[in-house]
């Protein structure tokens, strides 16, 4: 299956991923600790396994684009 990235904020999101973070209404385009945050909220009060596969996958996305190597 060919999956289409694209870049966001020094993120690269899958348009699903877009898509789902659109349907509980964040925004892609923020700070990433912002976003995190959000999807936590959201998680907190309504538990989506998508979502929060979404989250490990910015949450290691940032660890990577932000550690010093």
């Amino acid at each position: 299956m060919l999956r289409t990235f694209i870049k966001s904020n020094k993120l690269m999101l899958t348009k699903k991923q877009m898509e789902v973070l659109k349907s509980y209404q964040i925004d892609y385009n923020q700070n990433v600790k912002m976003i995190l945050y959000q999807i936590d909220e959201v998680l907190n009060s309504n538990y989506d396994e998508e979502l929060d596969e979404i989250s490990r996958d910015i949450a290691e996305m940032d660890y990577y684009n932000n550690t010093q190597k």
